[in-house]
């Protein structure tokens, strides 16, 4: 009996912990509740902070907050009808971006309970608009 192993073969549907992400591999790893990645040292910490506002806005979330200069960026995506306010029960995804050795470093964190998908899948767009 032979079997066809066609293009319609089933993905995974689990994301494995450690991973590599993007176009030039880039090493991404998610513990606690957030994912952390390390970008080439050539992107900048403003094109970075651009990069995530465009994905959140892309995937309906509303730029509730944001703070950039040349070292450290803060983005918080809020979705429609959600209270960025509420501590106990906040809905809002947070993309932190820091320089860290000449380089930045991406933290990705999905409130309140984070996921692990919806983040890789962010920091995904993030290195397409980036052309990473």
């Amino acid at each position: 009996m032979l079997l066809s192993l066609g293009a319609c073969a089933a993905r995974p549907k689990f994301v494995p912990r450690d991973g590599v992400q993007g176009v030039t591999q880039i090493e991404a790893v998610y513990q606690g509740r957030q994912l952390r990645a390390k970008l080439p040292c050539f992107v900048m910490v403003p094109s970075a902070a651009a990069a995530a506002e465009r994905v959140l806005a892309r995937r309906g979330l509303t730029i509730s907050h944001r703070e950039i200069d040349h070292g450290s960026a803060l983005i918080l995506g809020t979705p429609p009808g959600a209270n960025p306010d509420d501590l106990i029960f906040r809905q809002r995804t947070r993309v932190n971006i820091q320089t860290e050795g000449g380089c930045c470093a991406v933290r990705i964190l999905v409130e309140p309970f984070g996921s692990e998908p919806e983040s890789r899948t962010i920091l995904e767009q993030m290195l397409f608009e980036l052309g990473l």
